[in-house]
């Protein structure tokens, strides 16, 4: 996918038909790649099926990033900024956000994210709660605040 067909996507994010239709268009631009973990095509096709479910089940990427990269090493959470932020002005231009879509899982991550916060937040709870109590024994849910 190139960054049009990206925006593309995130265009319909309050369509999920729409994007899966979209996915679908990816997929088909090289079906060879399906199977070559890493393409776009290999994470298009994780994310339709996930999509085909109603977004039910086990997320076919972490919601996550528990260790967070290089540069933020601390645990993150990303959705497509396109389509969430909510200060976004002229400087969707030059956002260094979209840097991130070069990578396919990147982006399908944040795709998914930006999905379950509209249509299934509740298992964004569960996966922060899982991650929280994994790291301190301390946290109750009398002590966080969603």
């Amino acid at each position: 996918m190139n960054r049009k067909q990206c925006i593309n996507v995130v265009g319909a994010i309050n369509d999920t038909r729409g994007i899966k239709g979209l996915l679908t268009d990816c997929i088909n631009e090289s079906p060879a790649s399906l199977e070559k973990r890493g393409t776009w095509q290999y994470y298009a096709e994780k994310m339709l099926s996930y999509l085909e479910s109603d977004l039910s089940g086990k997320p076919p990427f972490s919601i996550f990033a528990e260790k967070g990269n290089k540069k933020l090493p601390f645990a993150a959470f990303s959705s497509l900024a396109l389509a969430d932020c909510p200060g976004k002005g002229d400087c969707v231009n030059f956002c260094y956000s979209l840097r991130a879509w070069r990578y396919p899982a990147a982006f399908f991550r944040q795709l998914q994210n930006s999905l379950l916060m509209r249509l299934n937040p509740e298992v964004i709870e569960k996966a922060l709660l899982a991650g929280l109590f994994a790291y301190s024994s301390t946290v109750t849910l009398k002590t966080l605040k969603l």
